[in-house]
């Protein structure tokens, strides 16, 4: 087994802008709820993953490694979504294939250095991080 990336931006986000903001990134958060992400993650779908990768274990989330290109470039997506129409929550989480997250924390953008705080974000703990 293995850690998988999940994530999606909240399903009210205007479309044009939504597909806009994706095909600029190598990452994938797509409309949905936090139910959405949670019941992704218990059924270990593929519906919410963030990357293509095989696995996301060695993705830097979690890595106490705020250089890492791929925080430096999630920063980015997110602030692009936060200019999107309609955008208001981009939900996140770090988990192990199948395991069911018991923790939830919600932060808010503005309010977080984001690849330093994608560095210390604990393993296993869905987030909400406002728009």
């Amino acid at each position: 087994m293995c850690y998988i990336l999940y994530g999606a931006v909240n399903k009210e986000i205007d479309l044009e802008d939504y597909r806009e903001i994706e095909q600029a990134s190598p990452y994938s958060f797509r409309p949905g709820t936090k139910h959405d992400v949670k019941m992704a993650i218990l059924r270990d779908d593929a519906s919410f993953r963030v990357t293509d990768w095989v696995c996301d274990c060695e993705f830097p989330i979690g890595s106490k490694d705020p250089e890492a290109m791929e925080l430096k470039e999630l920063e980015r997506l997110f602030h692009s979504f936060q200019k999107a129409k309609g955008a208001r929550n981009i939900y996140l989480s770090k988990t192990w294939a199948g395991k069911r997250n018991k923790t939830e924390e919600s932060v808010r953008l503005a309010d977080i250095d984001v690849p330093s705080f994608l560095a210390e974000a604990v393993l296993d703990r869905l987030y909400r991080i406002e728009l």
